[in-house]
């Protein structure tokens, strides 16, 4: 039994290794062979977005609308569960935002499968929406928290205080959809 043991153990840590190797890959894969596009941040109230030493985002692409949806019937829109994956395709804007002139991105349509042409960014479902006859869905794309340490989260706090909009966060896109959060922007009004 004690000359199985030594072999095993080496497995055993082995195993480990490449998982914690594969996690790490599979983080930094965005930033290697990613797309930099630039995601509209909504608005957050400074005094509530710090928590600890990170920054918690919302994108104004995290909810999509049923609209946005190509060619799905509202009974299929129906069908989406908590935890589904969602692609969402999206697009350079046509106009600079209004408050700060940054060319951002901003959603160009929504898929249940991957679609065939044109940058994506995939995203789970949270929530369902219904408002009057709008639904829609909250997605999350695994970069709605910006880790900081103290003094630049306090230096994040102020640039964002009486700001009504074009705070944008820097992602990289990789082919496969998966996003990594590189900054945040909080360019000066023009």
């Amino acid at each position: 039994m004690k000359k199985y043991l030594t072999p095993l153990l080496a497995l055993f840590l082995g195993l480990q290794l490449v998982v914690l190797l594969g996690e790490y890959l599979n983080s930094i894969y965005p930033r290697w062979y990613g797309e930099e596009v630039l995601l509209e941040i909504e608005p957050v109230d400074p005094r509530s977005m710090f928590r600890g030493q990170y920054v918690r985002l919302d994108y104004t692409i995290s909810e999509v609308k049923f609209d946005e949806f190509n060619g799905l019937s509202s009974e299929e829109f129906e069908q989406i569960r908590k935890g589904e994956i969602v692609y969402v395709g999206i697009r350079e804007a046509l106009e600079s935002h209004p408050e700060s002139d940054e060319r951002f991105w901003e959603v160009s349509g929504a898929y249940l499968e991957v679609p065939e042409t044109g940058q994506y960014i995939k995203g789970r479902m949270v929530r369902r929406r219904s408002r009057d006859d709008n639904k829609s869905l909250e997605l999350k794309y695994g970069i709605e928290a910006f880790f900081a340490s103290p003094a630049k989260a306090l230096e994040l706090e102020k640039k964002a205080r009486g700001r009504d909009g074009g705070n944008f966060a820097r992602v990289m896109i990789a082919p496969n959809g998966k996003a990594a959060l590189v900054d945040l922007v909080f360019p000066e009004k023009s």
